[in-house]
């Protein structure tokens, strides 16, 4: 994950000052048009509404990022695993190509359940030409999935054999009898 999660900053540093390059020429050549919107700013427009009290920052002269909260500032490692895991989802997100199936194993890992469902929610409708597959144990967040296919796996054997099992409106007794 520390490989993935440093791959997908420099990804979005380096668009987001790719992004910044493109514009100036763009103004500077007086070529009409809107300026492009990078990935982290696109990025920042997502965290604001999940942290409003910190504010995300790119460094030019590091090339990282930092967060700004109460006027403190502070390195991107310096972050709970919670505000990092939503900074790598967001993103993952943002990067996935156009009508991508988007799998995220265990969405709510490391974080507070009172942001999953906006998280989750907010990006769906950002990526509303991907299609999401979660898989989570948490039925707080299962019950949150709206307009959503439930599938239960009976079963899995290694490497690549599932039972699954669409549920629809009524829970099969032997699901019911394995969850008590």
């Amino acid at each position: 994950i520390d490989e993935s999660f440093t791959r997908i900053i420099a990804a979005l540093i380096n668009n987001h000052y790719q992004v910044m390059d493109f514009n100036k020429s763009k103004i500077g050549g007086y070529i009409s048009g809107d300026v492009e919107e990078s990935r982290f700013d696109q990025l920042k427009r997502i965290w604001s509404v999940l942290f409003p009290e910190i504010k995300l920052m790119t460094n030019a002269a590091t090339r990282s990022i930092t967060a700004m909260k109460n006027n403190s500032t502070y390195d991107l490692n310096d972050m709970s695993d919670g505000e990092k895991s939503v900074i790598h989802y967001i993103a993952q997100v943002l990067f996935a190509p156009e009508n991508s199936i988007i799998i995220v194993d265990e969405p709510e890992n490391h974080l507070n359940l009172s942001i999953v469902t906006k998280l989750w929610d907010y990006l769906i409708q950002v990526r509303e030409t991907c299609r999401f597959v979660f898989i989570s144990h948490t039925v707080e967040f299962i019950a949150s999935r709206r307009n959503a296919k439930l599938v239960w796996c009976k079963s899995f054997t290694y490497p690549d054999t599932w039972d699954l099992q669409e549920i629809d409106d009524e829970l099969p007794r032997e699901l019911i009898v394995e969850l008590l």
